[in-house]
C-alpha cells in the first residue's frame, strides 16, 4: 500500500484517539465533580469555608543602620583602642552590653575594616601577639611547676594585655575581634550571621576564634549554620557541615530539637532559606503547632521551598482529610487546602465559640456575645476574623458605661487592640477619654479637656457633649457615697458597743473574801470574869448518860453529853466569851497541868476562828492530846469540865429538837472544854 493511501486512514485514527481521550476526561472530571460536590457542602458554619492565605516570607537582608547606631560602634570601637588603659579597659568591659539595633551598623563597620585592611597583615601582628601570650603562659606554667599542653588566652583578652595603640594593625584586629565579641553577646540569628562573615571576610587565622564563639552560642548558632551550607564557597559550606556535624544538629530531625521555640522558628525558615527537600516534611510536621511563632515559621518555610514541598504537602493532605487532593491543585492550593484543615481540626472548638458569639450577637445578647469572644481571643490571639468582634465590644462599652465602667473599659481597650480603621478607633478612643473625665469628676476635679478631646475625636459623642455642658454650669456630679458611709456606720456601731461592754465590766464589784475575826489578847481579870459569867448563866441539868461508843471515842475517859440546848447560847453570853479566849484557855491549862511535867507537855495549838459565813456561833476546835496524869498525884478539882450541865428539856424542845452541837475533844488540862464566838454577820 502507497503513503498517499496510508495518509486518510492515519488521520482518521488519529482524531478518533482524540476525541476518545476528550470523552474519557470529561467523564474523569464529572466524576470529580460530583465528588467534590459532597465535600464541598460539607463544612458546617460560614466561618469554616475561608481558606488561609500563606504567610507573608520574612527577608534575609539587614535593614540599614542608624546615625545613632553608627555612632555608638564607632565610639565604643575607637574606646577599645584608646592609648589611655583605663579607657580602654573600660571600653572592653561595655562590650557585652551591646544593643540589639546595632547589628546593622556591626556588619556594615566589618565590612569597612575588612575592605581598608589586608588580611595578611593583620593575621602576622595577631599571631605575634599569640605567640608573645603563649610564652607568657608557658613561663607561667613553669614557675608554678606545672607541665601540659599550654592554652591560647581569649583573643580580646591577649589584645588587651598586650596592646600597641600606635600600630594600625593592632587596632584593627582589635576592632574586628571587639565586633565578634559584641555580635555573641547579641545572639540572635542575624548577629550570627553577621558573626560568620568575620571568617568568610577575614580568612583561616580568625577561623578558631569563630568557631569558638558559636561553640559557646550552642542552638542560637543553628539557623545561621544551616543557612551558610548552601553557600557560594565550598570551603565555607563544607565548614558549616564540620559545625553542625560537631554540634549534633547534621541532619533536620536533629536540629529541631531544641526547647527554644524562637530558634526552632529560626531552624524552620532556615530550611525554607536552603531548599531543603530532605527537610520538607519535618517542617510541614509543625505546620499545626500549638505555639504561635513555630507555626508561623512552618508555614513560611513551606512559601519558601515551593514546588519542593508539593509531594510532601500532598502527602500530608491525604493523611489528614483521608484522601488525596486533585490533580490539578498546586503547591500553593494543596498548601492552603492543608493549613485550613489544620486550623479546623485545632481551632474546632475556637469557631464553635466564634458562632456561638455571632448568633448572640445578632439577638442582642450583648454579654454573651461577648463572653463567647473573650473565650475565642484566650485560646487564639490571631484568629483570623477577630475584626468582626469589634462591634460587639464597642456596643457592650456603651451599655455599661454608666453601670460598670471597669467593665466598659476593659472591652473598649480590647476593641481598640483589635481594630484596624481609623474610624472606629476615633470611636473608641472618644469613650476612654469620657471614662477618663468621669472619673476625675467622681474624684472631685471638674477637668474639662477629657471631655473635649473626646468630642474632637467623636463629634456625636452625646454622653461626653453632656459632662461638658454640666461641668461648665457647674453641677458636677459626685460619686455616691453609700456604702462608705454605710461601712462608717457599722465601724461606729462595733465601737459604740466595745465601750459599753467595758463600761459595764468597770461598774460591778469585785467578789471579796470574807474577813477574819481580829482575836484581841484580855487580861486574867477579864478571862476570870468571864468564866463566872458562863458559869451564872448556864442552868443546872442532869447528865446524861454516856454511850460506850463515845467513850471509846474519848480514850477511855467519861466525857459529858451535851443537848440541843447547849448549842443555843445567848448573845451576850457568846460576846463575852469571845473577849478572852486566850486568857480563858492559858488559865485553865496551867491550873490543870502539875509543874512538875510543864517542860513534857504539848503547849495547845493557837485557836482560829471561822470565816465570818453564817450567824452561828463559831467554834473553835482543838486537836486531841490524851495524856494521863501522874499516878502518885490525885486528880484536882480543875479537871472538870467547863461545858454546863444539859438543862430540863421542855415541851417546846420536844416537839421541835434543834441538832446536837459536835463533841469537843479534850484538851490537856481542859477535857471536853470548848470556847464559843460570837455570831458572823453574813454581810
Amino acid at each position: 500500500m502507497s503513503w498517499p493511501k496510508l495518509q486518510p486512514l492515519r488521520t482518521a485514527s488519529l482524531a478518533a484517539a482524540l476525541v476518545c481521550a476528550l470523552g474519557s476526561s470529561a467523564s474523569a472530571q464529572e466524576d470529580a465533580g460530583t465528588d467534590a460536590a459532597p465535600d464541598a457542602a460539607a463544612p458546617s458554619s460560614e466561618s469554616q469555608q475561608l481558606l488561609t492565605p500563606l504567610p507573608a516570607v520574612p527577608s534575609q537582608d539587614l535593614p540599614p543602620p542608624t546615625p545613632e547606631s553608627l555612632e555608638a560602634v564607632k565610639d565604643l570601637l575607637g574606646r577599645v583602642v584608646s592609648e589611655d588603659p583605663v579607657i580602654r579597659e573600660r571600653a572592653v568591659r561595655e562590650l557585652v552590653e551591646a544593643d540589639l539595633k546595632w547589628v546593622p551598623a556591626l556588619a556594615h563597620t566589618l565590612g569597612q575594616l575588612a575592605e581598608s585592611t589586608k588580611g595578611e597583615e593583620l593575621k602576622r601582628k595577631l599571631l605575634d601577639i599569640r605567640d608573645n601570650a603563649r610564652s607568657a603562659e608557658r613561663e607561667k606554667m613553669k614557675a608554678a611547676g606545672k607541665r601540659g599542653k599550654v592554652v591560647t588566652p581569649d583573643y580580646m583578652d591577649m589584645l588587651a594585655e598586650h596592646p600597641e595603640p600606635k600600630n594600625a594593625e593592632w587596632k584593627a584586629v582589635t576592632q574586628v575581634i571587639a565586633i565578634s565579641r559584641m555580635l555573641r553577646e547579641i545572639g540572635t540569628t542575624p548577629a550570627v550571621r553577621t558573626l560568620i562573615q568575620v571568617y568568610v571576610r577575614f580568612g583561616e587565622f580568625l577561623r578558631v576564634d569563630t568557631q569558638l564563639q558559636l561553640e559557646k552560642l550552642g542552638d542560637k548558632a543553628l539557623p545561621a549554620l544551616i543557612e551558610t551550607r548552601r553557600h557560594q564557597a565550598p570551603r565555607i559550606a563544607h565548614w558549616a557541615d564540620r559545625q553542625l556535624d560537631a554540634l549534633g544538629k547534621a541532619i533536620p530531625s536533629e536540629a529541631v530539637q531544641t526547647p527554644d521555640p524562637d530558634v526552632l522558628a529560626d531552624v524552620l525558615r532556615a530550611y525554607g532559606y536552603t531548599r531543603d527537600p530532605d527537610a520538607a516534611r519535618v517542617v510541614i510536621s509543625f505546620a499545626n503547632s500549638e505555639r504561635p511563632q513555630v507555626r508561623e515559621a512552618s508555614r513560611q518555610s513551606v512559601a519558601l521551598m515551593k514546588e519542593i514541598a508539593n509531594w510532601p504537602l500532598r502527602d500530608t493532605y491525604a493523611n489528614i482529610v483521608g484522601k488525596k487532593p486533585p490533580a490539578d491543585w498546586g503547591w500553593d492550593r494543596t498548601a492552603r487546602e492543608l493549613f485550613g484543615e489544620f486550623d479546623r481540626l485545632r481551632l474546632a472548638q475556637v469557631y464553635k465559640l466564634f458562632d456561638t458569639g455571632k448568633a448572640a450577637q445578632k439577638a442582642g445578647k450583648l454579654v454573651e456575645a461577648k463572653e463567647a469572644f473573650d473565650k475565642v481571643l484566650a485560646r487564639s490571639p490571631l484568629f483570623d476574623r477577630r475584626a468582626e468582634m469589634i462591634d460587639t465590644y464597642v456596643d457592650f462599652a456603651e451599655q455599661k458605661l454608666d453601670e460598670d465602667p471597669a467593665a466598659a473599659e476593659a472591652a473598649l481597650r480590647r476593641a481598640r487592640r483589635l481594630s484596624t480603621d481609623e474610624k472606629v478607633d476615633n470611636r473608641v478612643q472618644s469613650l476612654l477619654w469620657y471614662l477618663e473625665g468621669q472619673d476625675l469628676v467622681a474624684r472631685g476635679v471638674a477637668d474639662q479637656v477629657p471631655f473635649r478631646r473626646a468630642l474632637e475625636l467623636n463629634p456625636e459623642n452625646k454622653r461626653a457633649k453632656t459632662a461638658l455642658e454640666e461641668i461648665q454650669r457647674g453641677e458636677q456630679k459626685q460619686k455616691k457615697q453609700g456604702e462608705h458611709y454605710l461601712a462608717a456606720g457599722a465601724i461606729g456601731i462595733v465601737a459604740l458597743l466595745a465601750i459599753a461592754v467595758i463600761a459595764l465590766r468597770r461598774g460591778s464589784p469585785e467578789p471579796r473574801l470574807p474577813e477574819k475575826p481580829e482575836l484581841k489578847p484580855v487580861s486574867d481579870d477579864e478571862a476570870s470574869s468571864a468564866e463566872g459569867a458562863d458559869e451564872a448563866a448556864a442552868p443546872a441539868s442532869n447528865e446524861a448518860p454516856v454511850s460506850e461508843a463515845q467513850a471509846s471515842a474519848s480514850g477511855g475517859e467519861e466525857a459529858p453529853a451535851t443537848t440541843a440546848s447547849d448549842s443555843v447560847v445567848p448573845e451576850a453570853q457568846a460576846t463575852q466569851t469571845s473577849t478572852a479566849p486566850e486568857a480563858s484557855a492559858q488559865a485553865t491549862s496551867e491550873a490543870q497541868v502539875p509543874a512538875s511535867d510543864s517542860s513534857e507537855a504539848p503547849s495547845p495549838p493557837t485557836p482560829v476562828a471561822a470565816p465570818e459565813a453564817s450567824p452561828a456561833v463559831a467554834t473553835l476546835h482543838f486537836p486531841t492530846v490524851t495524856e494521863e496524869p501522874p499516878a502518885d498525884e490525885p486528880e484536882t478539882a480543875g479537871e472538870a469540865t467547863l461545858s454546863a450541865e444539859e438543862p430540863e428539856t421542855s415541851a417546846e424542845d420536844t416537839a421541835a429538837p434543834e441538832p446536837a452541837a459536835p463533841v469537843l475533844p479534850p484538851l490537856p488540862g481542859l477535857e471536853g472544854g470548848s470556847l464559843k464566838l460570837p455570831p458572823i454577820d453574813e454581810d
